[in-house]
């Protein structure tokens, strides 16, 4: 063959000044072409948020957020399913759907597409329907043909999934799989907010529609009604007990749980194993109970259990929820339904005493001749009502009070100064009480309502809801009834539901919302030229690590440590948040200088860098910090912590326990690495990589051997783009996985038909990354492609780097030795660079080592390099070890190889790097030889070619 042919290669054409207008014209589309998909993307996120920031119902919201995803990204069909905590799936909101659909419940098959994604925590894309698999139901009657699953997760994990749908076969691209990601997240902690807003609403709002039944019965009903809602309970049962724990009633809301014999049962069995008679909560899951046990009777299936004490000195009886899953209930809904329990109880006591008064009222106006009795009971239900009863004259002088205002108030007070009642009102309330009295008097039988603020002593404080009736025409009475009903109690619980509303229940940190709101009203004042906030934002490296080896527990006390260190590093002022998963933030408005943000940094830096206690191991994870300043009435808050999050990412691109300021040049870097990752996955996407192969040639008599599959991205814009552009990208973001396995592939299916061309099969190599080495579906992926391809797997050389060895070497070795094991050759690439132990080298699985090229070029020129090639060719004789020589250039380089030993090598001597179709015509040129050498006789393809 001429070699001229091959040796032409690397020549450059010279390009006229056409070419290069042409040149810098696809340039600047191209950029443009990047810069209005990020616009697109950047407008979509826009206006998701903007909808899920407005105001409404939950349904509303979701309407209006499902509608504006079916749009933007062109999806006839778009469901939110919910768990609701019941392990069931049916949809919370939903768009394309039919209307007996969108009600019915979605398959909850643990093989099945949602309950992958909820498992797996990530995206799940059905690109070909009928060629991928199959699909729920509700969906194949739509004849859909394209699906993305996507996890919907907020503070405490995953909540439920959202389902895109495209009636037309056209795919989701990556950025479009990223974007969704992103976006579902978002409406999880909308859902999640949401939600709770709802739930804090219902709570403040229950009291009032319980009390408005006078009858115990009815309050028992109402509340056994409005509970499970609540909870997220299938069923719920109230019952009332005596002093010995026996059941006086019982009142069923939702399903029918238990009979009254297994009622009974559980309940001694709840009292006499849990807390509840202290006034505490208990949720569980109980099992079936073969003996009919305490624990409940004749229930098929595992149940989870929320119990509550009913009561307020003693336990009047227990309020219980059930669900027909096993799916416990949600800590965070405890507070919640304990306080909901408390008004239950004081709905169930003030029925009572208004069933009691109105007992013994109808009793008076039946027995006139009982009158003195009837007083006598009537006075004695008075003295035991906790509501404190006053009757003021017209003049607003007391002219009685009960024994419960007496008790507050004193008696001597009372009788000795009339004033003493408007004394103790708050000042802030007492006009308003003023003006329903006055006007109260010029309406007989009327009654009015405020609520006021009284004082006991001189600093004890208590909120009233105030009944105000006149009854100045009644001779008995003489004057206006005010009723004190005390809600200090149920006022505290609002104000703990506020603060649960803006507080990591995790950690005790602000959340997002809390930090979100303090930044923009920080940002929205006024200040003084020059003013300016810092924003620090912080994640912890190597936390996924932790929680999967030690579990969630141990994260989540990894967690409250970093918390609680931060509170002594943080100044009075800052506000120290947690914004999700294992991400800080911290606001500086206080002297927010360059100088003390970064001081703040670096304390916070050093002690969450300290070991936590975990059992009886101490855990380090460092943070990566970024830092970014803003001006008030300059910057927007979401701005802001863009800047941050770029400086916090670019930190961690340096290594762990870095911190770094934001500048302009980080943005630029954070949109060029955006664009050559959103590029890199469109070319994955439309089959722009190809597989070149480089020859590998027998020394002694410059036959071909074999080959290395090299990866070239075909690029529609910038031409053949080299390795040395793009992998490293693929590194940083992971895709270097998909990349992998497009060039296993195509290296494999070449490799299948030339052995259909040849009758055997042509040695290839293939270099593996370091994140390729340490993820665990590598071995599955290339002994499956192995045998899909039907491809003889002493064939294949898989080559690592030295310094991918020393990284983890007990790891590489265990993966290596299973590769090894199915049948593959291993290499060494670029021996001879790295700083790996010659110990390691004798463990290894290793047959071949490749020398480095930058030994190799200098091999004319310096003998320290011929000596150290001799003694790696001489090390490997005695090993075994076969060696191949790379970047071989000059036909001198060529000869002193083949003096020191090495059997074989590769180079622009031989050729360069080669498209399938140039590679494949050397193949009828070869004449088929008997034999081959090296470890892979009998395998490799004896060529007589002389290149």
């Amino acid at each position: 063959m001429d070699t001229s042919a091959f040796e032409g290669r690397g020549a450059h054409s010279i390009t006229n000044e056409g070419e290069d207008r042409r040149r810098l014209r696809m340039t600047k589309d191209s950029a443009l072409t990047a810069a209005r998909e990020a616009v697109r993307d950047a407008t979509r996120l826009t206006r998701l948020l903007t909808v899920l920031n407005d105001s409404g119902t939950l349904d509303a919201l979701l309407e209006r957020a499902l509608s504006t995803l079916s749009e933007l990204f062109a999806a006839e069909v778009v469901i939110l399913l919910d768990p609701a905590g019941t392990g069931s799936y049916a949809p919370l909101a939903s768009v394309g759907l039919p209307d007996d659909a969108a009600i019915s419940v979605f398959s909850d098959d643990p093989d099945g597409n949602i309950a992958r994604t909820m498992r797996e925590g990530g995206p799940l894309l059905l690109q070909d329907v009928r060629a991928e698999g199959s699909v729920e139901p509700q969906l194949a009657e739509l004849d859909v043909e394209t699906v993305i699953y996507l996890p919907v997760a907020a503070s405490h994990g995953a909540r439920g999934v959202l389902i895109l749908a495209r009636c037309l076969r056209r795919a989701f691209d990556y950025a479009e799989v990223g974007l969704l990601t992103a976006m579902a997240y978002r409406i999880g902690l909308a859902v999640e907010q949401a939600q709770r807003r709802a739930q804090l609403e219902r709570i403040v709002h229950s009291e009032r529609e319980i009390g408005f039944d006078l009858e115990e019965i009815g309050v028992a009903a109402k509340a056994v009604a409005m509970f499970p809602e609540l909870v997220g309970a299938d069923g719920a049962v109230l019952v009332l007990l005596d002093d010995d724990g026996r059941i006086l009633h019982r009142t069923d809301g939702g399903i029918p749980a238990l009979c009254d014999e297994a009622l009974g049962d559980l309940v001694r069995h709840l009292l006499a194993t849990t807390r509840l008679s202290a006034f505490e909560a208990h949720s569980t899951v109980f099992r079936p109970d073969p003996d009919g046990a305490a624990t409940g009777r004749s229930r098929s299936s595992g149940r989870a259990l929320l119990a509550l004490p009913v009561g307020h000195e003693r336990l009047d009886g227990l309020l219980l929820a059930l669900r027909t899953t096993a799916t416990p209930f949600d800590p965070d809904i405890l507070p919640i339904a304990m306080l909901f329990a408390g008004q239950s109880a004081a709905a169930i006591e003030n029925a009572r005493l208004y069933r009691a008064v109105s007992t013994e009222l109808n009793d008076r106006k039946r027995a006139e001749a009982a009158l003195k009795a009837s007083e006598e009971r009537q006075a004695a239900l008075i003295r035991s009502v906790h509501d404190l009863i006053v009757v003021l004259g017209p003049d607003g002088a007391i002219h009685f009070t009960n024994p419960a205002a007496t008790a507050v108030w004193g008696e001597t007070a009372i009788r000795d100064s009339d004033g003493v009642f408007w004394s103790r009102i708050c000042p802030r309330h007492i006009g308003e009480f003023r003006e329903i009295f006055t006007r109260l008097l010029d309406q007989p039988g009327a009654t009015r309502t405020c609520a006021v603020a009284l004082y006991h002593g001189d600093h004890d404080r208590h909120d009233y809801d105030v009944v105000l009736t006149n009854l100045l025409h009644e001779p008995a009475i003489g004057g206006v009834v005010v009723t004190f009903h005390d809600v200090t109690e149920r006022k505290s619980h609002e104000r703990q539901l506020e603060v649960l509303a803006f507080r990591d229940p995790l950690t005790g940190l602000a959340n997002r919302a809390a930090f979100q709101d303090r930044l923009k009203r920080v940002l929205a004042e006024a200040g003084e030229p020059g003013r300016s906030i810092a924003v620090i934002f912080f994640d912890l490296d190597d936390f996924k690590v932790v929680n999967d080896s030690l579990g969630h527990e141990a994260g989540d006390r990894i967690l409250q440590a970093v918390a609680a260190r931060m509170r002594t590093v943080l100044r009075r002022g800052d506000l120290g948040a947690r914004l999700g998963g294992d991400e800080f933030t911290v606001l500086i408005d206080t002297d927010a200088s360059l100088e003390t943000a970064r001081h703040v940094a670096m304390r916070l830096l050093a002690v969450v860098g300290q070991p936590v206690a975990i059992g009886d191991r101490d855990v380090t994870v460092g943070g990566s910090f970024g830092i970014a300043l803003g001006e008030p009435g300059r910057d927007s808050a979401e701005e802001l912590l863009r800047r941050a999050d770029v400086a916090m990412y670019h930190a961690k691109s340096r290594g762990k326990n870095v911190c770094c300021v934001f500048d302009d040049s980080l943005a630029t870097a954070a949109v060029r690495r955006l664009e050559a990752e959103t590029d890199l996955r469109r070319a994955l996407a439309h089959g722009e990589l190809e597989v070149f192969f480089q020859p590998i040639v027998t020394l002694a008599d410059r036959r071909l051997h074999g080959a290395e599959a090299l990866a070239r991205w075909r690029h529609p814009e910038r031409g053949l783009v080299m390795p040395s552009d793009f992998i490293h990208v693929a590194e940083q973001t992971g895709q270097i996985i998909d990349v992998g396995r497009e060039v296993v592939e195509r290296a494999f299916r070449q490799s299948r038909t030339w052995r259909a061309l040849t009758g055997a099969s042509l040695p290839i190599g293939l270099n593996l990354s370091p994140r390729q080495l340490a993820h665990e579906a590598l071995v599955g992926d290339i002994t499956s492609a192995a045998r899909r391809f039907e491809v003889d797997p002493r064939s294949i050389t898989l080559e690592v780097t030295e310094n991918m060895l020393i990284r983890d070497p007990e790891a590489a070795i265990t993966v290596l030795v299973r590769l090894r094991d199915f049948g593959f050759r291993i290499a060494i690439d670029d021996f001879g660079t790295g700083y790996s132990s010659l110990s390691y080298l004798k463990r290894l699985p290793v047959d071949i080592l490749k020398i480095d090229r930058s030994f190799v070029q200098t091999l004319e020129s310096d003998s320290r390099d011929r000596m150290i090639v001799d003694s790696i060719v001489a090390m490997a004789g005695a090993l075994g070890l076969d060696v191949i020589g790379e970047g071989v250039e000059t036909v001198s380089q060529a000869e002193i190889l083949t003096r020191a030993g090495c059997g074989y090598a590769q180079g622009h001597l031989f050729a360069p790097a080669l498209p399938v179709a140039d590679f494949t015509r050397l193949l009828p040129l070869a004449e088929l030889g008997e034999g081959t050498t090296g470890e892979a006789a009998g395998t490799a393809v004896d060529l007589r070619v002389r290149l």
